[in-house]
């Protein structure tokens, strides 16, 4: 339990230092193309009259709106790829978690029908009648005590939802596209 929640605290340091360096950069480049188009618009411009110089600062005003909402957009979507990363790859373990945890119960259903299936052998006489397992093929059954459902196929079932679990993961969520 120690290491989960290190492991978390560990995940979301990393985020958070992830996001101020992208912040950080962010502002810097933010702060050289607004330098940039201000020297341009310095170098660029004539002399001009007072009504006009009136329409060049709207102009700048409006440009400076512009590059504001262009920082804006350009740290939204740096914030939404971090997470999309980091969020993927918990994803990823949490599906390799859900998987696995599939394929030892599946496995441990196999042995208990193992076992099951050893033990009435080994209970069988060769002279008398072959004797019933103690377990049913199928069985379900609702009482007070819970939902009891023994079957003889359940580990061959938990194994074919796991393993369908698995593609349906690798099918639709996994996938990496590139955006255009």
């Amino acid at each position: 339990m120690k290491k989960c929640k290190f492991i978390g605290m560990l995940m979301v340091l990393v985020m958070t230092m992830t996001n101020a360096i992208a912040q950080i950069q962010l502002k810097d480049e933010t702060q050289k193309a607004f330098d940039s188009a201000m020297a341009m618009a310095a170098v660029t411009l004539p002399e001009v009259s007072e009504d006009s110089s009136a329409i060049i600062h709207f102009k700048l005003e409006q440009a400076k709106l512009s590059l504001q909402q262009y920082q804006f957009d350009l740290q939204h979507q740096k914030r939404a790829f971090t997470w999309q990363f980091y969020s993927g790859i918990m994803i990823f373990f949490l599906v390799i978690i859900i998987v696995g945890a599939g394929l030892v119960l599946s496995y441990r259903q196999f042995l208990l029908q193992e076992k099951i299936v050893q033990k009435w052998m080994n209970s069988r006489t060769p002279g008398s009648a072959t004797p019933q397992p103690e377990v049913a093929d199928s069985e379900f059954s609702l009482g007070k005590d819970g939902i009891k459902f023994n079957s003889a196929v359940i580990g061959l079932s938990i194994l074919f939802l796991s393993v369908v679990f698995l593609i349906a993961y690798l099918t639709y969520v996994y996938p990496i596209t590139l955006i255009k």
